[in-house]
């Protein structure tokens, strides 16, 4: 038997479908009923009110919209409109197609690229009543749960992944529970606390593509188990991973990387660390444990970096030697190392950071390598007993309270190349009576100098500074 377009098994389809029309028909219309008896006809019924009736009733579809209400039958995939309270068939459903730029909040770069600033929330929900919940035939595959990052959205190539893109502020929004993040290839950066606090997030997967992942990236992921880093990331930022607890497998695919101040702390991998120094491919990343009384450290000529806060508060070093190719002493690396009383610095120093040496109050005298150009803010201050420092040739910039508090300095010779020396930079050294500086007065006046709102900031405006060509304050 040939079945053609008047064939007998057409036929028997189309009866069918009548019959299953006319049932959904007649359920959505007791749906409708429903929900506006409760109303007791006063109101408007909503699709909320609908999808209540549905639910009571065991009608697997659901009421979308307004004026008119929709309902779409799981099952069949017919839809059906309510208008005046009759119910018409409309056909099947059809989604609309959906694109990366329905789910993703987005700006555009000055140089035509997207940054990712958030995501949007679906105010329908799946059949099992979530929220954050979509299904897409392209490249994003966004869920309650699941997040494939687009490398394309209108056209237009997606380079950035901005800061907080799950939550709109550090603290109060409403955070998805995503447990799973693939960044398609292409994206290049993920920007500051991008993924603060996902508390849920279990995996995700870095594209090869990946040039920088910003400081704080990470915090408080406290299921992510493992993270491999791509081989383009040539710095792990301050805090990147920080109190990831149950992170414990760790790959960083670049053996040059260096790593910054706590990029690790509070996880898994850190804790399984031996007692003692810990090193990450070239970086000291921090010391672990307890130490003994009057260590002495000299750190390997290979390290080319010692992480923020790497001895803070170890009061039992005694004397530590930093390898020429060091160029930064971070954070708060020696802070509080109160014994600390010999530090040999290497001539590839260009910077030391916010207080770098703050706290070390057996520290009386220090010889600052030759190419340094900035001490940074409080890097020496309340060393109680730093009464010598000889500054080099090649100094900029004299930071805010750089010395404040060391009450003991005495006598120091600043060189002419010095440009600016901010305030409170020698604030209470109480002892500071001479400045011997190697430039003439004009170039002395000439010194950006800034000038706090205490008493205290005058030790060095009003210090005898003794010049190449005469005496300031004679």
């Amino acid at each position: 038997m040939v079945i053609g377009d008047n064939g007998i098994l057409k036929r028997a389809t189309e009866a069918k479908e009548k019959s299953v029309i006319g049932e959904e028909i007649e359920q959505t219309s007791i749906a409708y009923d429903g929900a506006y008896l409760e109303k007791e006809g006063n109101g408007v019924v909503t699709d909320a009110d609908v999808n209540a009736q549905l639910a009571l009733n065991g009608i697997n579809a659901m009421a979308r919209g307004a004026n008119p209400i929709r309902v779409v039958f799981n099952e069949t995939g017919h839809e059906y409109a309510i208008k005046g309270g009759k119910v018409e068939y409309v056909g099947a459903y059809v989604k609309p197609e959906e694109t990366p730029s329905d789910f993703f909040t987005w700006e555009e770069n000055e140089d035509g690229t997207i940054t990712i600033t958030g995501i949007i929330e679906n105010t329908s929900t799946d059949e099992n009543g979530m929220g954050w919940y979509y299904t897409v035939s392209t490249d994003t595959v966004i869920s309650e749960t699941e997040i494939v990052f687009p490398s394309i959205i209108n056209g237009k190539k997606v380079t950035n992944i901005g800061s907080n893109v799950f939550s709109t502020n550090r603290s109060g929004a409403r955070r998805m529970p995503v447990k799973s993040v693939v960044l398609s290839e292409g994206i290049e950066n993920i920007d500051y606390e991008a993924f603060y606090l996902c508390e849920e997030l279990e995996s995700i997967a870095l594209p090869e593509s990946l040039l920088k992942i910003d400081s704080n990236a990470f915090v408080g992921c406290s299921k992510l188990t493992s993270i491999t880093i791509p081989e383009k990331i040539s710095r792990i930022e301050p805090y990147t991973f920080s109190r990831c607890n149950e992170l414990e497998n760790i790959t960083i695919s670049n053996k040059n990387a260096t790593i910054g101040a706590l990029a690790f702390e509070n996880t898994k991998w850190y804790n399984n660390q031996a007692n003692g120094i810990v090193y990450i491919n070239k970086t000291l990343y921090h010391y672990k444990g307890d130490m003994p009384d009057n260590t002495e450290i000299i750190i390997p000529d290979n390290i080319e970096e010692i992480s923020g806060y790497a001895f803070e508060n170890y009061e039992n070093l005694k004397s530590i030697v930093i390898p020429e190719g060091v160029p930064i002493i971070h954070w708060a690396t020696f802070m509080g190392c109160s014994n600390l009383t010999n530090v040999t610095l290497p001539n590839s120093l260009t910077n030391i950071e916010w207080a770098a040496f703050r706290y070390c109050g057996s520290l009386n005298n220090i010889i600052l390598p030759e190419n340094l150009e900035v001490i940074d803010s409080c890097a020496f201050a309340d060393c109680k007993k730093l009464a010598n420092i000889v500054f080099n040739n090649k100094l900029i910039g004299i930071c805010n309270a750089s010395f404040h508090d060391c009450e003991l300095l005495n006598n120091i010779t600043i060189p002419n190349t010095v440009e600016y020396i901010e305030p409170w930079s020698f604030a209470n050294c109480t002892s500071l009576k001479t400045v011997n500086y190697n430039g003439t007065m004009e170039e002395w006046n000439s010194i950006d100098i800034g000038v706090g709102y205490s008493s205290e900031d005058y030790y060095l405006k009003n210090a005898r500074i003794v010049c190449t060509d005469g005496v300031i304050n004679e």
